[in-house]
């Protein structure tokens, strides 16, 4: 199982992605192909880096181990489940309502593996717990 990060914790961009298609969709109507081609290459342009960035995070379930790969290229810690020895999350008000929260698992040797805004983070803890 893979999880990664929120798509609600950029809906910033995602609203902008969204005027951006409308102001290309208005170029469009208005015969201005130009300014409507512009507006839809930025668009994708916007879409192309935020899912490039919502996926830069991911968590792994594996066979015998957690793997948490961060950024391009990835940079991966693995975890096996016998040395874990605790899962929290942390959830605010809208974080429980989208899903999404934080992530910490704490191993035995005394450190501490945080990831923020991860999607399904309930299942997660019920999983790893």
């Amino acid at each position: 199982m893979k999880f990664h990060i929120s798509r609600w914790h950029f809906w910033w961009g995602y609203t902008v992605l969204f005027v951006l298609l409308v102001a290309g969709m208005w170029f469009n109507d208005r015969a201005q192909d130009l300014q409507a081609r512009v507006f839809f290459v930025l668009s994708v342009i916007l879409f192309v880096i935020l899912e490039v960035v919502v996926h830069g995070e991911q968590v792994s379930l594996e066979k015998s181990r957690v793997v948490i790969a961060k950024g391009y290229p990835r940079k991966r810690t693995a975890v096996d489940y016998q040395s874990i020895a605790g899962v929290q999350i942390e959830q605010c008000g809208l974080q429980k309502l989208f899903g999404c929260g934080t992530l910490t698992i704490k191993n035995k040797e005394g450190g501490t593996l945080s990831v923020k805004h991860i999607e399904h983070v309930t299942k997660l803890h019920k999983v790893l717990s």
